[in-house]
């Protein structure tokens, strides 16, 4: 059997570990019965809710834009709650999960308005300038990978 802190450890990764209640009961009991989850004394987690799921902002795409119509679509795709934004909604800064910023130089120019914290708090995706997506495969694959890496970070997605 496993001690209190290989218990714990494993509480904290998020796995339940199931013991026998009592030895002559997981016999002769249903198997539904039999097992009961040990808790290591951690209350656990509660299941996501709907204002759990923060948005990722999409920076530095034209509002009508088929691309940009395109990148939104991804992100719903991969399960992510995504908007247009622009560099100046500081308010919808301070709520978003992370940013998908297009061209460097916008990315330059938004990360020096804001202060260090939120920018630590951030999951930045930074990508190519529009006219690059449009004509650069790689950038557009480049842009994907970190889409992809972006919607497997916890609270991205409802599930």
């Amino acid at each position: 059997m496993l001690d209190e802190r290989s218990l714990r450890l494993l509480a904290e990764m998020g796995i339940d570990v199931y013991e026998p209640r009592v030895a002559n009961m997981a016999m002769h009991a249903p198997a539904s019965a039999a097992v009961e989850p040990v808790s290591a004394g951690l209350p656990a987690s509660p299941p996501h809710r709907k204002e759990d799921v923060r948005e990722v902002l999409v920076i530095g795409a034209s509002e009508g834009a088929r691309w940009s119509r395109d990148l939104l679509a991804a992100l719903k795709w991969l399960g992510v709650a995504s908007r247009l934004c622009t560099a100046d909604d500081r308010e919808s800064l301070r709520q978003a999960a992370g940013l998908v910023v297009l061209g460097d130089a916008l990315a330059r120019n938004l990360s020096a308005g804001l202060d260090s914290t939120e920018q630590g708090r951030l999951h930045w995706v930074i990508g190519a300038h529009a006219r690059d997506l449009m004509s650069s495969v790689d950038a557009r694959r480049a842009l994907w990978g970190e889409l992809k890496r972006i919607s497997r970070l916890p609270g991205m997605r409802p599930h």
